[in-house]
């Protein structure tokens, strides 16, 4: 056979993988839909499993981002001394501005680093679901991210909730836009969730490497600071770093909302409409999700090979 006819008999097979993979990625919202019994019944599972015979039960919500908050606040603001200083923010307040900018920070961070880390393995946990042909297994990372952002909802009507009594007040009619950013975080941590998810079938060491990977982003995210408290030439430098990352728009969106309406008037740090934060974060989120969910079609084949 020549190699003409060869490369036109390969042709259309890959031609024809590339058309299903584009619109398994567009009608992934109706797979959802049709199999929400699934979903639902994953999701309630998964929620209860979480704090099924413990002593705190539906408390632990509150209690796991608090302590990670009285940690991260002992280390940076006690020992460190870090405070979120800026134009038109009195000394006193500046404890207080880091204080709930940190703790938004730490519980937006821990629900969408918990999605995917959870993912990473929630193939192969599903092996005997995965082996029948006729079961959905790209909503099992759905179900988790779902969860996910449920807890850390919990955690923020809390924030919302006693802010006010320490005399904070973060309510402002800016939090019209939370379900929109949650909604942006769903989306992105899917898409990454999707191909951890598939990628730890084939290649074990998914798991760990990402957790190095995910502590890292951490650490370059502005969880624990504040871009506005670095020199104008330090800033320059990692400008570039902070625009291509996803999770340092979304933040700002969130602390534009949730932390920024609670600062002094006249302060640099203005609520607003998160326009522009969102913009950039749903262009993240698409990118993510179409590779995410296209690696995890074109792979989903060889689960039952690999499992």
């Amino acid at each position: 056979m020549k190699t003409g006819e060869i490369i036109k008999e390969a042709r259309p097979p890959a031609i024809q993988q590339l058309r299903e993979c584009a619109a398994a990625v567009c009608t992934y919202p109706l797979t959802v839909v049709r199999n929400w019994e699934i979903v639902r019944n994953f999701y309630s599972r998964e929620l209860r499993s979480r704090f099924r015979g413990t002593i705190l039960g539906f408390l632990w919500p509150f209690a796991q981002p608090l302590a990670l908050f009285l940690v991260y606040y002992f280390v940076f603001a006690i020992i460190l001394d870090a405070k979120l200083g800026g134009i038109g923010v009195p000394e006193e307040g500046q404890k207080q501005l880091f204080l709930v900018y940190l703790f938004v920070g730490v519980v937006v961070w821990s629900g969408f680093a918990e999605s995917i880390l959870r993912n990473a393995s929630i193939i192969l946990e599903n092996a005997n679901l995965i082996k029948k042909i006729a079961f959905p297994s790209e909503i099992l990372p759905f179900n988790t991210a779902l969860v996910a952002v449920t807890i850390q909802c919990m955690a923020l009507g809390a924030y919302l909730a006693v802010s006010p009594l320490l005399g904070f007040n973060p309510w402002s009619y800016y939090l019209c836009a939370l379900p929109v950013l949650l909604l942006l975080q769903i989306a992105l941590s899917l898409g990454l969730s999707l191909a951890v998810a598939a990628s730890n079938v084939f290649v074990r060491d998914t798991t760990p490497i990402l957790g190095i990977v995910m502590t890292f982003w951490q650490f370059a995210t502005p969880v624990f600071w504040s871009p506005e408290n670095l020199t104008p030439e330090k800033r320059s430098k990692i400008e570039w770093a902070l625009e291509a990352n996803p999770m340092n728009h979304l933040l700002l969106a969130y602390r534009k909302i949730l932390v920024f309406p609670g600062a002094p008037a006249g302060s640099q740090f203005a609520p607003g409409w998160p326009w522009e934060e969102c913009g950039k974060a749903s262009l993240a989120a698409l990118i993510m999700f179409v590779l995410g969910y296209g690696f995890f079609f074109i792979a989903k084949r060889r689960f039952s090979d690999e499992l």
